[in-house]
């Protein structure tokens, strides 16, 4: 079987969670592996943000020897905007609330 997703995230690694055997059944991808259950588990109760960086690349690396979901395409967004447009500032999730933005003469 072959499924597209498509997954915008603003914070690293949010992706992981999509392959959490905990995982609500709607965002679930059917992977299945404890070890990386564990991992992820593990970095949850991690403070320090440099070791549940190194942690959570564990659970990645993991996850990409297993093969549980290989990436085919890359979504991009392109956006033309006057170089006297003020406020606009590019975001992952492409949010541009436009009460923020202004022209500068």
């Amino acid at each position: 079987d072959l499924v597209r997703r498509t997954w915008i995230s603003t914070f690293p690694f949010s992706h992981l969670d999509l392959l959490r055997g905990t995982a609500q059944p709607a965002a679930s991808v059917g992977y299945a592996n404890p070890d990386f259950d564990r991992l992820m588990a593990e970095s949850d109760a991690i403070p320090d943000r440099d070791a549940y960086y190194a942690r959570m690349r564990e659970a990645e690396a993991l996850a990409v020897a297993d093969m549980a979901i290989i990436p085919v395409m890359h979504d991009t967004l392109r956006r033309l905007a006057d170089p006297r447009l003020r406020g606009f500032i590019p975001n992952a999730a492409s949010v541009h609330p436009a009460k923020f933005m202004w022209l500068e003469e």
